[in-house]
């Protein structure tokens, strides 16, 4: 009975793992005391004023329209490709553990995307490259951002 209570634990830390990023750190995990829909709400409206175009995929997903790769942030650090675009996924799911909803903020490279393209069944998409803290430029853009979403859903 012990053991199975061990490795349930061990599977619950490597889901949690996986879900923030793990190690490499690709993208910026909290929690809210939020709805799903409802940080999705607050996040589409947030991008919009903050010059993105959001497309809502379903109640709990969120991605933004290619953006133009600024100078300095357009190299992957791990794989040494450049790219012309980038993009946001923003994932809203309920939290089985702590309650309320775990929020996950990534930013991904494009191959040869097309500002005009759209995401929703892009070949782009994918072949998206994650954004990693390697990255610095860019994931501290993206970094950013989820701390000023985090701040827009904290529950008073």
């Amino acid at each position: 009975m012990r053991r199975r209570s061990v490795v349930a634990l061990l599977a619950l830390a490597a889901a949690g793992c996986a879900y923030s990023g793990g190690p490499a750190q690709d993208s910026i995990t909290f929690n809210t005391g939020l709805a799903p829909d409802s940080v999705i709400r607050i996040a589409d409206a947030y991008l919009v004023r903050s010059g993105f175009a959001a497309v809502r995929h379903t109640p709990r997903v969120l991605t933004t329209m290619p953006k133009e790769t600024a100078a300095g942030a357009d190299s992957d650090a791990t794989t040494g490709h450049r790219f012309r675009h980038w993009m946001l996924r923003i994932d809203a799911g309920a939290s089985v553990m702590q309650g309320g909803t775990d929020v996950r903020v990534a930013g991904y490279y494009l191959p040869d995307a097309s500002p005009s393209a759209t995401i929703v069944d892009s070949t782009a998409v994918t072949r998206a490259v994650p954004v990693s803290a390697a990255n610095a430029k860019l994931f501290a853009q993206i970094d950013a951002i989820a701390s000023k979403l985090k701040e827009l859903t904290v529950t008073r």
